[in-house]
């Protein structure tokens, strides 16, 4: 094999890899767009966030100030005053509202060996590019001389 050859396998192997970590690799393209997404979903569960402690502060400040608010959320908890008559009607659930603080979001980080992977498959894929190249030309070498 010519060294026009080894060259050629040693630059199509860089390239082909280095498009292969660029597009697909830890820090590449693809990762970025994943990194994108869960930034949006992020964004979206801090709006929720946001929501909810807005409610929760209106509540708080509904019970410091309010005595029927008071009174309501005790007798959901099942405190009445003495000369109150209790009714239960079989069948009916009470309402209790318990709070969802938030959803825990993660991230799930990407393999620590895709970039090796990565460039092994593009040494390889310009390793067999350049022998289908080297064998057609031969083929075409051969098929000229018959000819």
């Amino acid at each position: 094999m010519k060294l026009s050859h080894i060259v050629l396998i040693i630059y199509l192997g860089l390239i082909i890899g280095s498009l292969l970590i660029f597009f697909l690799g830890d820090e590449g393209w693809y990762q970025y767009k994943v990194l994108l997404n869960h930034e949006e979903k992020l964004k979206k569960n801090l709006e929720h966030l946001k929501q909810t402690h807005s409610d929760l502060s209106r509540q708080l400040e509904a019970l410091r100030t309010s005595p029927e608010v008071i009174r309501l959320l005790a007798r959901e908890l099942g405190y009445y005053r003495p000369d109150e008559t209790v009714i239960n009607i079989n069948g009916s659930r009470p309402t209790h509202n318990f709070y969802e603080v938030g959803k825990l979001l993660k991230r799930i980080p990407s393999s620590k060996n895709r970039n090796l992977i990565l460039r092994i498959i593009g040494i390889a894929l310009s390793t067999l590019c350049v022998l289908l190249f080297v064998l057609l030309k031969k083929r075409k070498r051969h098929d000229y001389k018959r000819g």
